[in-house]
């Protein structure tokens, strides 16, 4: 994961957020992450103007920033637990597969290379806890961890909607194939998924060796 070397001056910058939501603790912030995954996907799938596009950016960003500050939480609060690191990673995969069905579905992406990015970053996130079920560390390693992809979505969710506001939103790549914006992530999704699975799958080989 890129951004994870990155994460203790994350943890002191959202510090300040961690406290001013400490009262709903961690499992209530992680819960209230997913709740803004689940909004942003309704708003891509049901609400056709490009607008929707710029509000489930904002949705992004909270979910990023609850799912950030929820261990923070459970750290300063004393409720760090195999339980609530449980929630936490379930309602993680679920933001992650709601997320994604939600751009895949829009009107501004092509389902069909949505679904081959769901499953391909579904096989990141299990070989991931697999290595933890096989008695090593949880893998966290590769070139697309969960803040790589909050922060892709993110961006691709504001250039969309920026071209979307030119009223070039779709790019003719030949005379028959045509891409969004979105698209190119869902895309760019498969390709490093698959390189992130195949790296994390590698490492757990030779330490079982």
């Amino acid at each position: 994961m890129v951004l994870n070397k990155y994460r203790e001056k994350a943890d002191r910058f959202l510090m300040p957020i961690a406290r001013a939501t400490a009262r709903l603790g961690p499992n209530g912030l992680s819960v209230s992450s997913l709740f803004c995954a689940l909004l942003a996907a309704i708003l891509l799938i049901f609400w056709k103007d490009p607008l929707a596009l710029l509000i489930a950016a904002l949705l992004v960003i909270m979910n990023g920033l609850l799912d950030a500050v929820d261990g923070i939480v459970a750290r300063i609060s004393g409720k760090s637990s195999v339980r609530g690191d449980l929630v936490d990673h379930v309602i993680d995969r679920y933001s992650d597969f709601i997320m994604i069905a939600g751009i895949s579905l829009s009107a501004f992406a092509d389902a069909r290379i949505g679904l081959l990015a769901l499953g391909s970053i579904l096989i990141v996130s299990y070989l991931g806890t697999q290595s933890q079920a096989l008695g090593m560390k949880r893998d966290y390693s590769g070139m697309l961890g969960r803040a790589e992809r909050i922060l892709l979505i993110l961006l691709f969710l504001l250039l969309q909607y920026a071209f979307e506001a030119l009223g070039s939103g779709v790019f003719e790549v030949t005379s028959s194939v045509s891409l969004t914006l979105l698209d190119v992530l869902l895309v760019f999704f498969i390709l490093a998924a698959n390189i992130t699975a195949l790296q994390r799958f590698v490492r757990m080989w030779r330490a079982l060796a």
